[in-house]
């Protein structure tokens, strides 16, 4: 009888114990449907990630998005001035003292009384960082020592002349 009539479903889940015994049933597995919502969710999402990035793009393209998108960032500009003064304030002098630093660190560098620290050798030097990664934490290396600090000898290959090697002369 219930194939015949179309609106039976929605009949029946107007029913008041049909509506109870609903809300007992999520009320009682409430973490189980919400695990499986997110699993659900999850599939979902991979299944069509391709096509929601594509209608992200496309709405993002639309002429009236980016005039309320540019009327958002004016409006949120006016609203934090000082807060975004501030973040370039502080940014500012984080720069300076590396700067700071790093001026010392040259003009160390360039001083002709600097060797290797390793060697002693005055050619072919560079700086080394060491960790924590800071300007003002390095030692002066030169490019022999700082290739074997970090695991990579030099092999000198002599340069033939002659190639006679590869002539088949017996």
């Amino acid at each position: 009888m219930s194939s015949k009539n179309p609106n039976y479903r929605k009949e029946y889940y107007q029913k008041q114990e049909v509506k109870a015994h609903r809300k007992d049933y999520r009320e009682k597995n409430k973490n189980k449907i919400k695990e499986q919502m997110k699993e659900y969710h999850k599939k979902w999402y991979q299944e069509n990630k391709e096509k929601i990035g594509q209608k992200v793009k496309e709405y993002y393209q639309k002429p009236e998005v980016k005039i309320r998108i540019k009327k958002y960032k004016e409006n949120y500009r006016e609203k934090n001035k000082e807060k975004i003064r501030e973040y370039f304030r502080q940014i500012y002098q984080k720069n300076k003292e590396i700067m700071k630093i790093r001026d010392k660190t040259q003009k160390l560098f360039r001083d002709s009384k600097i060797e290797c620290e390793n060697c002693g050798s005055k050619e072919d030097l560079q700086f080394h960082h060491l960790k924590p990664y800071r300007y003002d934490n390095f030692q002066i290396l030169c490019r022999q020592c700082h290739l074997r600090i970090h695991g990579k000898e030099i092999i000198h290959i002599p340069k033939f002349k002659n190639h006679s090697y590869a002539s088949n002369k017996v």
